[in-house]
Formats: C-alpha cells, structure tokens, sequence
C-alpha cells in the first residue's frame, strides 16, 4: 500500500510539471491579465491574484525562507522595499502566508505554503496554476534558505546582498542566476530531478565555498574566466564535461587558480546524469 502511494504521489508531481507554465507577473493588472491568457488559455478570471509588499525597515540583516511546493516562481532584485510580491492560483486552498518580524536588529520574512487541497481526484492536482513572482531589497545584507517542491524556477539573485544561500530543489527546470554576486560566501544546493543551471560569471567580488549535491538529470555550472576557480567531484554514474577546465584526478581548475585575490571552492556530488562545467 506505501508503495501505490509512492508511485501515485510521483505520477502527481510528473503531470504537475507537464502542466505548470510559466508567466512573469507584472503588477499592472492588465498586463497580467494578458500574460496570464496567453500561458493559460481564457480561463484568467479562474485565477485568485494577490500581492504583497514590506517596507524596509532599519534592519541590518534579513534572515529569509521560502518554500513553495509547486508552480512556477521568479525572484528577482528590488530597490524599494524589502518584499514585493505578486501571487496567483486557482485554488483558494493554495494561498501562501507571508510572514516578517523584526527581531532586535534582525529581520526574519518567511514566504510559505498554502495547506495544499486534499483530493482523491487527480485532475484537481494536474490542473495546478501557481505563480509567485518575488522581488526582495538588494539594499540590506540576507541569508537566503530556498525550498522548492516542483515546477519551473528562474532565480535572478546576482546584485541581491546575499551572504547565505541554501536551496533544496524537488523536480523540474531551475537557473539560479549568480552573476557578479557581491556578498555571498557560502553556497550549499541539493538537487532533485531535472534540470539545474547555476551561474556564477562575472566579478565575483568574495572568496565563495559552495557545496552541490547533485540529483537525476542536467546540471550546468557557468565559472568566471579571470577568478581563480577550482571544483572537487564525487563522481556517482554522471558524466562530467570540462573542456575548459585543468582535469587532476577527480579536480578541476581554471588557468588563473592561485593567481587572484578571489577564490572560488566548489565541491559536488554527482548524481545520475550530466554535469556540465563551462567558463563564460
């Protein structure tokens, strides 16, 4: 009986992301409208649309978590204010909760899960539409945990002032977008089923250990060319591609490693599947 559950529960998840399209939320209404029609079919007035924003406060740091289970989800920078965000579903049972308080000097936002609806019907979970576009401060210093069931991710967190990044990933297509990261030092993600891309190009401007488990499927990591660079596998059955790379035993660096103020450690864990290094 476990096992029918198993097989069921992932028979859901593969229909979900067969389903789930994504669309980028603008918060003109009738812009979204639009793109939601265009993702969606005509059926935007089924959809529940809600958005959120949190002034910044005279915090020094913000501790922020983020879980959604499914759907598609954006993050991206803003100047303003500490959160805006948008939300849409066709299903009130999956509304998120937006939490923050400030603790001393210490911020702590949390953008959590709805109670997902109980069905036996599985045409109540293949018709899933859940869209979060999330837009945090690049003003004030942030860990960031990350945990995403299933769907489609485009992760833009290159000029936010991250120090921490922790993401566990469940099944489908992510790009974390790095890119001349200012802050950042530590790295952990865990992969799920899929495709993951992680960039980090540009003017990395901290020495950076990051430690990546991989899954089932593609994994692409984009290096910087003129910061010395040097990343450790654990090989599992994955096959790893680095024609750019310096290859010593299970090591690999880039011509500069040793020669930067700059430094970046990466260790992986392959799974089953590719690994793909690349400099840009």
């Amino acid at each position: 009986m476990k096992n029918l559950k198993k097989i069921k529960s992932l028979m859901i998840i593969i229909s979900v992301l067969t389903i789930i399209s994504g669309c980028t939320y603008n918060y003109d209404n009738k812009t979204c409208k639009k793109k939601f029609s265009k993702s969606w079919g005509n059926d935007e007035t089924e959809l529940i649309k809600e958005t959120k924003v949190i002034s910044l406060d005279n915090v020094e740091k913000v501790n922020t978590k983020i879980i959604m289970s499914a759907g598609k989800l954006l993050i991206k920078e803003d100047s303003v204010s500490l959160l805006k965000a948008a939300f849409a579903y066709n299903n009130e049972d999956w509304k998120p909760r937006v939490r923050y308080e400030v603790i001393d000097s210490l911020g702590v936002l949390k953008i959590l899960p709805a109670k997902i609806p109980k069905t036996d019907d599985d045409e109540e979970h293949i018709n899933i539409k859940n869209v979060w576009d999330i837009h945090l401060s690049n003003k004030v210093p942030m860990d960031l945990s990350l945990k995403f069931g299933a769907g489609d991710g485009d992760l833009y967190l290159g000029n936010l002032l991250l120090e921490n990044l922790d993401i566990k990933l469940g099944a489908g297509s992510v790009l974390v977008d790095l890119k001349n990261s200012r802050k950042l030092s530590e790295l952990n993600l865990k992969m799920g089923v899929g495709e993951t891309t992680i960039d980090l190009s540009g003017d990395i401007s901290t020495d950076l250990d990051a430690s990546i488990e991989g899954g089932i499927g593609q994994f692409t990591l984009i290096l910087p060319k003129n910061i010395g660079t040097k990343v450790s596998v654990k090989r599992g059955i994955a096959k790893i591609e680095a024609d750019d790379f310096i290859k010593k035993g299970n090591t690999y660096k880039n011509d500069v490693y040793g020669d930067t103020e700059v430094t970046l450690n990466i260790h992986i864990r392959a799974g089953i599947g590719n690994v793909d290094l690349k400099l840009e």
